[in-house]
């Protein structure tokens, strides 16, 4: 067995997994797949922002302590999103962006990869966005005078520029973000998503110059990291809609070693359509996939934990690994915070659960090695968020063995979870928001009138930002009574958390 380490929730890779990347078979014998349903792989998980989990320390402690007491072994967490870093980064200094995200306590990356080394998982850095940054980002107002060109789109809800990747320095800044989890945070593997890429909307037949072009492109932007002994994984599209879609020839990413493993996204099969699953999970493990990524959340097409589980024992006896997208959701979905929970999540996913974990000991600070000076200004530092409170994980005790000659007493049923305030619950309140909204409240349109927003509304926040002129902004869906919804930005300071008594997390 060979353990392999990847960005962000992590995997064990057996025998079986290793062959995969030199498979040359397009079918699978029943005497091979009985041989590979005997072998045990590790489920892994992406986290990413949603719900609260990486941008506060008890949020990052607890979320690391749930995956281990599930059994998971691997973490593949988001450290690059939406325009702005989970760690403290003197590259985005230097290229005029913020240190760290404007709504993360402390430095997030750091604090992860010692959760990882406490509670014994693996922790890889994951840049999920890719490419692709907030119209307001800083980062991108910075440097789009200094040569960098990109494409608006509508990513998520939220106006968005995809970088093109041969325009200006984008590759060098590219490069020396990914190199600084290594540097600096000591990342063995780095972990990336198909919108690292550019999109075939960019640009005539495959994406602006094709699969090529874009290859070398990933050869040079990932050398200084794999110069200094990180390796790459890759989380994308299955390998025709990756080709087509992205540019990103993953086989011959394989062949030529600038990605150790890839993971295609299957979410679109959903739960309910077997052979459809198993036909796609053949054809992307003939084509050199080790694993695939399976869906949970956030949106509404996830899939029920159930259908997790079927869809992971389905891949098991493929021989392939399974990566759950995103770990987080199916913790806020499921309110794990007990063993009972616990033994729930980990039955459906057939990992091993563990009853108890060391706790971990006090943070220390992270060794790092002096960064180079910043080039460019940075915006001015914010004092962070106060910390919310999550329940704490209770550690499972050591029953007894049962008796057979004595009745046992039934356990009394576990009390009703407290209500307790988090930032877990995305919905929030406008408040002491000048009359008439004006100027807090932005219009989507270029020189549209701002919208009128009493205050006491309800919003569901989707992230914050530094704006180009230094103010705290954050992107949001209003709910009017009359049940129309609408985005926008708003300055921060006119939000605040719903009240316990009101965290239902519903509009």
């Amino acid at each position: 067995m060979r353990r392999h380490t990847a960005l962000g929730l992590t995997i064990l890779i057996t025998g079986t997994s290793a062959f995969v990347l030199g498979c040359k078979k397009s079918k699978t014998t029943d005497s091979e797949t009985e041989a590979a349903s005997s072998a045990t792989t590790t489920v892994t998980g992406f986290v990413t922002r949603e719900h609260g989990y990486l941008d506060t320390q008890v949020g990052r402690k607890h979320m690391v302590s749930m995956a281990a007491r599930i059994g998971l072994k691997r973490l593949f967490v988001d450290v690059w999103s939406r325009g702005c870093t989970l760690f403290r980064s003197e590259v985005m200094k230097k290229y005029g962006g913020p240190e760290v995200c404007a709504e993360a306590e402390g430095n997030p990356l750091a604090e992860l990869m010692q959760y990882g080394k406490q509670f014994n998982i693996e922790i890889v850095p994951w840049f999920e966005w890719g490419n692709i940054v907030p119209v307001k980002s800083a980062l991108w107002n910075r440097n789009k005078t200094r040569g960098w060109s990109g494409f608006e789109e509508s990513f998520h809800t939220v106006p968005s520029v995809r970088l093109n990747p041969y325009k200006g320095d984008f590759g060098d800044f590219f490069a020396a973000l990914l190199k600084e989890t290594v540097s600096r945070y000591g990342a063995k593997e780095i972990h990336i998503c198909d919108n690292f890429a550019p999109h075939t909307s960019s640009g005539p037949a495959t994406a602006i110059k094709g699969p090529q072009a874009f290859t070398a492109f990933m050869g040079k932007v990932t050398l200084p990291s794999r110069n200094a002994g990180a390796r790459f994984s890759l989380s994308s599209q299955r390998k025709l809609n990756s080709l087509e879609t992205f540019s990103i020839d993953w086989s011959r990413w394989l062949r030529n070693g600038f990605v150790s493993w890839v993971y295609p996204q299957l979410y679109h099969v959903g739960e309910n359509k077997p052979d459809q699953f198993n036909s796609e999970a053949r054809s992307e493990r003939a084509a050199g996939a080790i694993g695939l990524a399976l869906y949970t959340g956030p949106l509404s097409e996830k899939w029920s934990l159930e259908g997790v589980g079927n869809s992971i024992r389905k891949a098991r006896l493929l021989g392939l690994e399974s990566a759950i997208f995103d770990l987080n959701s199916l913790l806020f979905e499921q309110k794990a915070s007990t063993n009972a929970h616990v033994q729930k999540i980990s039955a459906a996913l057939g990992t091993r659960m563990r009853t108890s974990i060391t706790a971990p000991e006090k943070l220390s600070k992270p060794e790092e090695k002096p960064p180079p000076p910043p080039v460019l200004p940075s915006p001015e530092e914010l004092a962070p968020p106060p910390a919310p409170v999550l329940p704490t994980p209770v550690a499972a005790e050591d029953k007894p063995e049962p008796n057979p000659e004595v009745s046992p007493a039934p356990e009394p049923a576990e009390p009703p979870s407290p209500v307790i305030k988090t930032r877990l619950c995305e919905y929030m309140k406008i408040t002491a928001a000048p009359a008439g909204g004006a100027p807090a409240y932005l219009s989507s349109a270029k020189g549209g009138i701002a919208d009128y927003v009493s205050n006491g509304q309800l919003v569901y926040r989707h992230l914050t930002q530094i704006g180009e002129t230094g103010d705290v902004m954050m992107y949001i869906t209003i709910y009017d009574p009359n049940s129309v919804t609408r985005v926008r930005w708003v300055e921060a300071k006119y939000l605040v958390e719903r009240r316990p008594e009101e965290l239902n997390c519903a509009p």
